[in-house]
């Protein structure tokens, strides 16, 4: 476990293999009880129990209900365990998480996502204790962290600003090269978006997010990458609207393009329906520019008609 202190009471957890899905990094704020910022920073229960046994951990806050972000929670139950309201039931529970993953068309691979849920990354029901809105404050002795409800990741996704210390923590908003992911059944393309553009406007000097390895320094540098992070989206639009250009392709033959995994991980049909569903938001927001049209459940790009 490696820990690197970003200022007083703030201290950056860093996640198994740089915080690379399944793990994420974490925060520990505090300063002689603390809260936890997530539990995915490792695999290893005897990670968990290190941690532990070097910080007293009062509070556990989940930035929102993904198994990356939640994977040790079981092992925190003498910790209150808090987080947005809206993604309460799945962090409570496996099932309605896995929920979140798949369409009714999806049963048959939703019962293989329960399964790697559950069975290779262990993951378990977790209590919620206390359920938070945009603009709590968590009040600890040494700094105050402010709930910045940032929805299109998931539902109830949250980062978190240190106002005092222009720190935020921008979670799954992680400024990687991947870009954006908005996979689930409950996340926006819409609310992407928006909620990026709200963080621009924060007045901070260090960012941390959940997969990204090292912290990013200056003001300037966080929205330069921002903007890099953000213009994934419109290369994405590029390329599906290419890939339809004098021809008619549904959801599902654009998904087998792999425009957004580039390379799909494993199980790849898990990742082939996140891939998918991207898509479809995609599909929908450019029918509503007149970008595209639609037949049946097939789609071509506007100018060839």
């Amino acid at each position: 476990m490696q820990t690197v202190e970003l200022c007083r009471g703030i201290i950056l957890v860093e996640g198994e293999r740089g915080g690379k899905y399944p793990s994420s990094n974490s925060l520990l704020v505090g300063e002689e009880s603390f809260i936890l910022v997530d539990t995915g920073f490792s695999l290893s229960p005897q990670a968990v129990k290190e941690l532990k046994e070097n910080f007293r951990v009062e509070a556990v806050v989940n930035s929102h209900c993904h198994e990356d972000h939640i994977l040790m929670n079981h092992l925190f139950q003498d910790a209150q365990i808090c987080c947005h309201r809206l993604d309460a039931p799945a962090v409570r529970s496996v099932t309605e998480l896995n929920n979140r993953y798949f369409t009714p068309k999806d049963r048959e691979l939703a019962k293989l996502g329960e399964q790697f849920l559950r069975v290779l990354l262990n993951l378990k029901d977790s209590k919620v204790d206390f359920e938070f809105e945009n603009g709590y404050t968590f009040n600890l002795d040494v700094t105050k962290m402010t709930v910045l409800y940032a929805p299109g990741h998931s539902a109830g996704h949250c980062c978190f600003y240190f106002p005092r210390e222009k720190v935020v923590f921008l979670s799954d908003y992680d400024l990687t090269s991947f870009g954006p992911w908005y996979g689930g059944t409950d996340s926006s393309l819409t609310e992407t978006l928006s909620s990026v553009e709200k963080l621009k406007s924060l007045e901070a000097e260090v960012a941390v997010t959940s997969h990204r390895k090292d912290p990013i320094r200056g003001h300037d540098e966080i929205l330069k990458l921002i903007e890099e992070y953000v213009s994934k989206i419109q290369e994405r639009e590029k390329q599906i609207l290419d890939a339809l250009r004098g021809r008619w392709m549904s959801a599902d033959e654009l998904a087998d393009l792999a425009i957004i995994y580039r390379r799909f991980p494993e199980p790849k049909d898990l990742f082939k329906v996140s891939e998918r569903i991207m898509i479809e938001k995609h599909l929908e927001a450019l029918l509503e520019k007149g970008k595209v049209k639609k037949q049946g459940d097939k789609f071509t790009a506007a100018n060839d008609q």
